[in-house]
């Protein structure tokens, strides 16, 4: 229902995969940025909660059209992906267009990962049938310049993530590099670092909390600011099924006028808490 009344909003791809080759799709997929995804609280904990307005897409508010990716194989822990998507225009190759680079390490106690997304005229009114169409920027505040109505020309990002378990406990860390330019040649700058520390504390029982700082720089001289606490319970029935209760807890600072936790209207104030209950089934 979040996917622009699409039948296979979430992903609809075909492709070959070889032990020894790789894999190549082709089709509507995730960029590399899903990469670092294990490694925040709002994958953890039910999706809720990413950094502000998802601005890094770690959460996967929009997928990318008309793709082709490769993987490679998995060699010791490690795996690359690059990934390109067509703006399906002819003349105008870069008009509605992305590319996606990743890799990622997974062996014993240690995870790494890094990525880059570049966007190309996202949500082009001009080529909805270009890379990205009818989902992007939801709920963010940041699709419009600080000062006019000018929408996005451009949308770069730049991760890296990390996590390590020792016992039951496993420490986790992201940090995101975004740049939007927008139609009247400004730009802003946003920085997203976040810890989470997690438990299991059964095998059946996750617990974890976790702080992000957001910062960016608008070329006006406008210096937004965010801290956001998350803090969750998942309760695990079955392994298609669990229960969770989630907390996130949003302060906006600087030039930012407004806090918005995602998936919620903005703010009347510089706060704002989320509280949810629940249960999710896998299908």
């Amino acid at each position: 229902m979040s996917q622009g009344g699409r039948l296979f909003g979430r992903q609809a791809f075909v492709g070959l995969s070889s032990k020894q080759y790789g894999t190549v799709t082709l089709g509507r997929q995730y960029d590399a940025a899903v990469t670092l995804c294990g490694f925040t609280a709002s994958c953890q904990f039910a999706g809720y909660g990413p950094h502000v307005g998802d601005n890094d897409n770690i959460l996967d508010t929009y997928r990318l059209n008309n793709s082709v990716q490769y993987k490679t194989p998995e060699v010791s822990g490690l795996q690359g992906q690059v990934l390109y998507a067509f703006s399906n225009e002819a003349g105008q190759f870069s008009n509605n267009n992305a590319f996606s680079a990743g890799a990622h390490y997974d062996n014993g106690p240690l995870s790494l990962a890094a990525i880059f997304v570049n966007l190309n005229h996202p949500n082009a009114a001009d080529n909805t049938g270009g890379a990205v169409s009818g989902d992007y920027g939801t709920f963010s505040p940041f699709t419009k310049s600080a000062t006019s109505d000018a929408g996005i020309v451009g949308h770069r990002i730049a991760g890296l993530g990390g996590g390590y378990r020792f016992g039951t406990w496993r420490l986790t860390g992201t940090y995101t590099s975004v740049r939007f330019d927008y139609q009247d040649n400004s730009h802003l700058t946003l920085n997203n670092a976040e810890v989470l520390l997690s438990d299991r504390v059964l095998p059946d029982l996750n617990v974890g909390a976790s702080y992000t700082y957001t910062w960016g720089n608008y070329s006006q001289d406008l210096q937004p600011k965010y801290h956001q606490f998350n803090v969750g319970v998942d309760y695990f029935l079955s392994k298609r099924t669990d229960v969770m209760a989630y907390i996130v807890y949003q302060r906006a600072a600087g030039d930012a006028k407004f806090a918005q936790v995602y998936t919620m209207s903005p703010s009347a104030s510089k706060t704002q808490m989320v509280s949810v209950i629940g249960m999710r089934h896998k299908f």
